[in-house]
This record gives C-alpha cells, structure tokens and sequence, in this order.
C-alpha cells in the first residue's frame, strides 16, 4: 500500500520547482549554449516525470477501460526517461568539463550503449513482463530485473562525478557545479524508494537538485565575463583570498593588472610593490600562483606558434583548444605581444559552441574598438568578444575585416593632422 496523498504532494512540490525554473527569464534568454540547452531539456524531462509519476500511482490498483494499458504504458515511460535522464546528466557533465562538442560525438555513442539496451528492455514491457508486471487487477509489481535499471543509472550518475573529479573542480569550488550536492538527494531519493516500494521520492529529489544546479549556473555566471567567457577579477580575488591571504594577493593583483610591471606603470606602483615586499610578501609564493601546468604551456605554445601577422597585429586561430583551458587564449594574446613589431594580438578560439576572442595591445591599438565591431567590448589594452552561432572561418573574416576598418580609420586620422 502506498499514501497517494503523500505522493501526489511530493510529485507536485518538484512539478512547481521546475515550472519556477522553466519561467524563469534566464530560461528564456541563456538557452543559446549547447550545456544550457540540455539543462533546459532535464528540466522539462524532470517536470515531466513528476506528473507521469504522480499519474502511475493515481491509477494503480483502479480499473476502468484500458487501465491495465495504461498502467503498463506510464511505467515505461517512467523506466525510459529514467535511464535517459542520467545518460543526458553525464553528457552535460562531460560538456561543462570539456566543451567539446567532437568528444561527444566520438565516445557517447559507446557511452550510450548501456543506456539504449537498458532503455530498449523497458519498452519490452510494453508487449511482455522484463522489469515489471501489472495483475489482473491492475497492480503494479516490480520484478527482481529491475536492479539493472538502478545499476545503469548509478553508473552514470558516477561517471559524471568522476569526469569533475578528474579535471580538478576542486579549485573552482566558486564556478562549477556542486556535483556532490547535485547528486545526494538523487541518491538518497532512488535508493528509499528502491528499498520501500510505495515510496515516491525519486523526481522530487531531482528536482531539487536541478535547483542547486540552477543556483550554482547563477553563481558562476557572477565569476565569468560575458565578453570572453574567461574568469573575472571577483574569482581572482577570491580565489587569492583563500590560497595565499595577506600582502601576497595584494602583489599579485598589481603583477596581473601591470602584466609583471610592464604596462600602466608609475613611480606609485613599484613604491607600493617595494611596501609589499617589506611587508612580507613572498614574490617567488605570488609567482607560483600564476603557473600553469604542462598541459596548458603546451597549448599556450601551439596558439603563439600558430600566429600570423596581419596589418602589424598577431592574429590566431585555433578549434583544438579544451574548454577548461581557456585561461591560455588570454595568455597567448599577452605573449605574442612580446613579438618585436606586434602592436596587438588577437586569440580566436572556437569551443564547439561560441568562437572566443581574447584581444591585447600595448596601447597604440585601441583593441576595444576592434572588439566592438564584433559585439565585445573592454578597453584600450584589453578587450574580447563572443561570437555565437558562427564558424570559425567566420569569425576570422569578421575579424580582419574589423582590423582592416580600425587600420584604415587610423590613417585616416593620421592624414587630417599632418
């Protein structure tokens, strides 16, 4: 027996957390990106299934004509989606720690396998009994093959943490999503209702989770810069007020702001570095807190190697460039800088879902002029863009044609005042 009352309340609390989600006005406008867009379809599929289970329970053990079909019918539904939605969680992990579009084509059709034989056993149901039964009196009864269902879904549900936990989320603690937090309630919630048939608890537990994921997409977009898609000065002083705390994160903020000293300089910053220093800030402590790893130094190598000169400015294009290593485009635009002749550099990087562009200059370029050709923005030294919905050959055109115009209007200039 089961408290329908109970089940019915518990379906509904989820159903309205995701109504509350889906109208939500990000909803409506950030849906562009490949991961909000599966987070937009896990939301509709998580809305779903509370009514479906709501549904399932309401007419179990009722008879009226087709009811047995229709028992059978919602069932499948149930088992389907469930598999589905945790093959689709572990793609949108995978998304969020990659951004690679070409991965999932080339591993989740394997991925997938478990999923789509697992899913394929259930619509069986339809026509025969594999993971459940509904009696003559219209009851629902679960078969001992339904483990496999709750094996597959576990499985998943640990692949994705373990892609997080492999690509060190642990340091971004402030931008990525609490994966542990996502998947407590989805855990505890499945396995009460694995063990105590008659409890509903596994789309509500969901829907609260995709709550806290939610909240957490807000928490990072307030540490990401809309403009390159790249960390902002608030996860930069956050992040140095918990590893290194003191006269240390003030020293490293003026290394990042001057570039080490060499730009936007005066008497007043080395006087300031100089009271740091006798302060007790460690410089070879603050220099760590800017290493890379190998991985990305090799990246960051390959984009300055791959750089052309066009009109006095070093230009790049690249697609190979992982999506948690976009910290090196910025990197790369500020070593081509230090090519003799390159007045400015321009790093444009596609991650599958939006071409990048990381601008730098030493000031005879007003690189946010440039930018803003391309619907960017920042300022005379440093600025970026964000094109979506474009190819890369695309964006490249776009670009140089923004040098050109911006090369042009300066000789322009130029003429008026000789």
């Amino acid at each position: 027996m089961f408290n329908l009352e109970a089940i019915l309340t518990a379906n509904g609390v989820g159903a309205v957390l995701m109504i509350i989600l889906l109208i939500s006005s990000r909803m409506h406008t950030r849906s562009i990106f490949l991961d909000e867009k599966i987070f937009v379809l896990m939301v509709w599929l998580t809305l779903s299934l509370c009514v479906t289970e709501a549904a399932s329970f309401a007419i179990d053990g009722r008879m009226f004509p087709g009811s047995r079909l229709l028992n059978r019918l919602l069932n499948v539904i149930l088992f389907t989606a469930n598999l589905g939605f945790s093959f689709i969680w572990t793609v949108y992990v995978d998304y969020k720690v990659y951004g690679d579009r070409n991965r999932l084509r080339k591993r989740y059709v394997w991925i997938g396998l478990p999923a789509a034989i697992t899913m394929a056993m259930s619509v069986l149901n339809l026509f025969t009994d594999v993971f459940f039964t509904i009696s003559a009196d219209n009851v629902y009864s679960r078969l001992p093959l339904v483990t496999l269902t709750y094996v597959v879904t576990y499985a998943y549900l640990f692949y994705g943490a373990g892609l997080a936990y492999r690509k060190k989320f642990r340091g971004r603690k402030y931008l990525f999503m609490p994966m542990m937090i996502f998947m407590a309630p989805v855990i505890i919630g499945s396995l009460c209702q694995f063990l105590f048939y008659g409890v509903s608890l596994v789309w509500v537990s969901v829907a609260i989770s995709m709550v806290s994921l939610y909240m957490n997409i807000q928490n990072e977009d307030a540490y990401v810069d809309v403009l390159t898609g790249l960390y902002n000065r608030l996860y930069l002083t956050r992040h140095l007020r918990d590893v290194r705390p003191g006269k240390g994160q003030q020293l490293a903020g003026i290394m990042l702001d001057t570039r080490n000293f060499s730009l936007h300089t005066g008497v007043r910053t080395f006087e300031a570095a100089a009271y740091l220093r006798r302060m007790g800030a460690q410089t070879q402590a603050v220099q760590k807190l800017f290493n890379s790893s190998f991985e990305s130094y090799a990246y960051k190598a390959q984009l300055v190697t791959d750089a052309e000169i066009y009109m006095g400015c070093a230009v790049v294009f690249s697609d190979s460039v992982p999506a948690e290593l976009s910290v090196v485009v910025p990197q790369a635009a500020n070593d081509l800088l230090t090519i003799n002749g390159v007045e400015a550099s321009f790093v444009a990087v596609d991650n599958g879902a939006q071409v990048s562009v990381s601008a730098r200059s030493m000031g005879d370029v007003n690189v946010q002029v440039i930018m803003e050709k391309l619907g960017g923005g920042g300022h005379l030294t440093m600025a970026g863009a964000q094109l979506r919905n474009v190819s890369l050959e695309e964006a490249k055109r776009r670009l140089l044609d923004a040098i050109s115009e911006y090369r042009e209007s300066q000789r322009t200039e130029k003429q008026k005042n000789s």
